[in-house]
């Protein structure tokens, strides 16, 4: 809409009376100048990418623990082995549900209780915790959503992030991300003022 949208002219703008532009090649690139990059970047489904992103770490996350834990347990009886934290893999289901009742890596990475375990999932800890991994399919992309506008709407400032690089570098792209949609805010409120 804003592409035939005429406008007047800036250099014509004295004294109350102004030209229209209603050239539409003049409209469009008036329009590509100056406010089609904000248009464009609030239209961008940032919240549910950021959302969306947090989630498949999340998983990445845990996913961290039962192979740090596999290696731990290798010596064990009936051993660890990497195929059977693989849900595709197709280990004897007997065999990899006798592993799933002996061994300590399930118990070992439990978000819920991480203080114990030793693994810190951080901000990834809310996946587990609130029970998104095993919800509905919209169960899951709300969550992800409320997550993402949360975060984005306050800079990251809640996040309680752990050490883990990954997880560092997400909350500070949330935090940036966050000021440069707010300083995009406060431009266009000073303009249109």
């Amino acid at each position: 809409m804003k592409f035939r949208t005429a406008y007047v002219h800036p250099s014509s703008r004295v004294f109350g009376r102004g030209e229209l532009v209603m050239d539409a090649r003049k409209i469009a690139k008036q329009y590509l100048m100056t406010d089609f990059l904000v248009d464009f970047t609030a239209a961008l489904p940032l919240p549910q990418v950021e959302g969306a992103s947090w989630y498949v770490a999340s998983i990445g996350r845990q996913f961290s623990c039962w192979s740090i834990e596999c290696r731990k347990e290798r010596d064990a009886v009936p051993p660890c082995v990497p195929e059977f934290l693989d849900c595709t893999s197709s280990t004897d289901s007997y065999v990899r549900d006798y592993w799933r009742n002996s061994t300590q890596v399930l118990a070992k990475c439990d978000a819920i209780n991480d203080e114990d375990s030793g693994f810190k999932f951080g901000i990834f800890a809310d996946a587990f915790t609130n029970e998104v991994v095993s919800s509905t399919f919209m169960e899951k992309y709300l969550y992800c959503l409320w997550w993402g506008l949360r975060n984005l709407s306050s800079y990251g400032q809640n996040l309680n992030t752990s050490t883990y690089i990954g997880e560092t570098l997400f909350c500070i792209s949330i935090s940036i991300i966050g000021l440069v949609l707010f300083a995009q805010l406060i431009g266009n409120m000073q303009v249109r003022l």
